[in-house]
C-alpha cells in the first residue's frame, strides 16, 4: 500500500514541475543585460603589481529601463562601481580588476555581478623572477598578561631577483605589520616592524601570521600569568613655604614602580581642600611624577599640615602616605593682604553670581576686633560701609555684613572679578580675584624635592598684586 501511495505522490507532482521549468525557461530569457565579452581572464605573475584592469560592455537589449548594479567577487576580482538605470538599447563600459598580489602561482576562479549577469573571472598566477628572502621567518613574543606590551620586532625584506618587487602587507588580529605597499628595486632591503596588542589578552599561547607578499610569517605571542606592581615614593614627606593667603605651589613625589605589571588602579586623596595632586599611571619598571599642590590663598599664619595617601602601590590594600607641612609667615604690616574670595555658606569658589554673599579672606582687611552691620532681612537696607572701610566689587560698592581683620562678609553686587578695599586712611588697595582651583592649564609653580638629583631652580616668590593709591 506504501508503494501505490508513492506513485500517486509522483504522478501528481509532475504538473507542478512543467510549470517550475516553465517559469525557469522563461525568467532565463526575460534576462535582457548582456555582457560582451562573457568571461575575462587574466595572467599575473606571483610578487608583482597587479595586471591592468579590463573593460567590459553592458548592453540593454529589452525594451525598458533596467536598474543594475555592480558587486565584486568574494576572492580576488572586483569592477567598478555602478548603480543606477540601463536604458533600452542603451550599453555602459565598465572596468574589471583583480588583486592578484599575494598570490602563490596557479589557477584561481572568480565572479562579479552585473545586474542579473554573471561575469565569471579567470585568474593564472604564474611564477615570477621576482626573488624574495625574508628574515627572521618567525617572529616569537612575550609578556605578562595586562602588563607592558613587548617592544616591536622587525623584518627584514630583500629583493634577490633581477625585476622589481611590489610588497603588500597584511596583518592578522591581535598581530600588525607597517604597511608597506611599496616597490622594491634588486638588491634593495626593507625594513618592516610587527607589534603585538596583548590589552585584554588572558594568560595563554596564541598564533598568528602577518602577510608579506603573500609570504606568510607565522608569529607566536605567550602571554605569562599577571606579575606584580611594586610602587614606592622618592619621598614621604614635603615641606612648603610662604606668605599667608598667598597662592599656589607644588612639589613633585617620584612614583617607581619596581613590579612587572603595570599600576593602572592608583587611588590618590588628600585630607584638606587646600592639598591637591595629580593622578598618575605607572608602567611597570618605570617611574611617573605625581604632583602635589597646596593653594595658601585661604591660609592664615601658621604651621598647616595635610597628607596624601596613595593606595593600591602593591596591587592590593597597600598604601604610601606623603606629609604636606606649609609654613605661611605674617604678611608685611602696612598693607591688606587679599586671599581668596568664598561662598560664605560653602566656603568653595565663589560662584559669580549677583547678590551672592562672599567671604573676603586675607589679612589687614579690618579691625582686629570684628564689627557686624545690623541686618533686617532686607539687603538693601546694609550699609556699603563699615568700621570706616568700604568694598568695591568690579568697580561697585559692596553692601557689608561684617569686617574683621581677617574677613569681609559681603553681598556681592556682581561678579567679584576685580576688588578695592577703602580704608580709614582713605588708601585705595585693588587686586584681581584669582580662582580658588586652577583651571585647565594654568601654569602652577612646581618645586622638585631637592634630595633628588634635579637642577631645576625653585621659582622666586611670587610679589604681592596689591597696589596702592593715595
Amino acid at each position: 500500500m506504501g508503494f501505490t501511495v508513492s506513485c500517486k505522490t509522483i504522478v501528481r507532482a509532475k504538473p507542478v514541475l512543467l510549470v517550475l521549468a516553465a517559469f525557469l525557461s522563461a525568467t532565463a530569457s526575460a534576462q535582457t543585460l548582456l555582457v560582451t565579452p562573457s568571461s575575462l581572464s587574466f595572467s599575473a605573475e606571483a610578487i608583482s603589481l597587479p595586471p591592468p584592469p579590463q573593460t567590459v560592455t553592458v548592453i540593454n537589449t529589452g525594451t525598458t529601463k533596467i536598474f543594475a548594479g555592480t558587486l565584486g567577487g568574494p576572492k580576488f576580482a572586483g569592477i567598478a562601481k555602478f548603480l543606477g538605470y540601463i536604458e533600452p538599447g542603451a550599453s555602459v563600459e565598465m572596468q574589471v580588476f583583480v588583486f592578484s598580489t599575494g598570490f602563490p602561482p596557479g589557477a584561481y576562479d572568480d565572479v562579479v555581478t552585473i545586474g542579473d549577469a554573471i561575469l565569471p573571472v579567470h585568474l593564472a598566477v604564474r611564477e615570477s623572477a621576482v626573488k624574495l628572502s625574508i628574515s627572521p621567518q618567525a617572529l616569537s613574543f612575550r609578556a605578562l598578561a595586562n602588563g607592558v606590551r613587548p617592544s616591536p620586532q622587525e623584518l627584514t625584506v630583500v629583493n634577490t631577483g633581477t625585476i622589481d618587487a611590489f610588497i603588500v602587507t597584511g596583518s592578522d588580529k591581535s598581530a600588525t605589520i607597517e604597511l608597506a605597499n611599496r616597490t622594491i628595486a634588486p638588491g634593495e632591503s626593507l625594513r618592516i616592524p610587527v607589534r603585538v596588542e596583548t590589552f585584554g589578552l588572558a594568560p595563554g599561547s596564541y598564533s598568528y601570521a602577518v602577510k608579506i607578499s603573500g609570504i606568510a610569517i607565522p608569529v607566536q605571542l605567550t602571554l605569562d600569568p599577571p606579575g606584580n606592581v611594586a610602587v614606592s615614593a622618592s619621598t614621604t614627606s614635603l615641606s612648603f613655604t610662604g606668605v599667608a593667603f598667598g597662592g599656589r605651589q607644588g612639589q613633585i613625589a617620584t612614583l617607581r614602580n619596581s613590579g612587572t605589571q603595570n599600576a593602572v588602579y592608583l587611588s590618590m586623596r588628600a585630607d584638606r581642600p587646600w592639598l591637591t595632586f595629580s593622578h598618575v599611571i605607572v608602567l611597570a619598571e618605570s617611574t611617573a611624577d605625581a604632583g602635589i599642590y597646596i593653594d595658601s590663598a585661604t591660609l592664615g599664619p601658621g604651621v598647616h599640615t595635610g597628607t596624601v595617601t596613595i593606595t593600591g602601590v602593591d596591587g592590593g590594600t597597600g598604601a604610601i602616605a606623603i606629609a604636606v607641612q606649609v609654613i605661611l609667615t605674617q604678611s608685611p604690616p602696612g598693607k591688606p593682604v587679599f586671599g581668596a574670595v568664598l561662598n560664605a555658606a560653602s566656603h568653595q569658589a565663589q560662584l559669580g553670581v549677583q547678590n551672592e554673599l562672599i567671604s573676603i579672606v586675607g589679612a589687614g582687611l579690618g579691625p582686629d576686633i570684628g564689627v557686624a552691620a545690623p541686618f533686617d532681612g532686607d539687603i538693601s537696607h546694609l550699609p556699603t560701609m563699615l568700621a570706616e572701610t568700604s568694598v568695591l566689587v568690579a568697580g561697585v560698592p559692596a553692601s557689608l555684613l561684617y569686617i574683621q581683620e581677617g574677613r569681609i562678609t559681603a553681598i556681592a553686587p556682581s561678579c567679584p572679578t576685580t576688588l578695592c578695599l577703602l580704608d580709614r586712611f582713605k588708601c585705595k588697595w585693588c587686586t584681581g580675584v584669582p580662582p580658588l582651583t586652577p583651571s585647565p592649564g594654568a601654569m602652577i609653580p612646581v618645586v622638585r624635592p631637592a634630595s633628588l638629583l634635579w637642577t631645576t631652580p625653585a621659582p622666586a616668590k611670587a610679589e604681592s598684586s596689591i597696589k596702592t593709591a593715595h
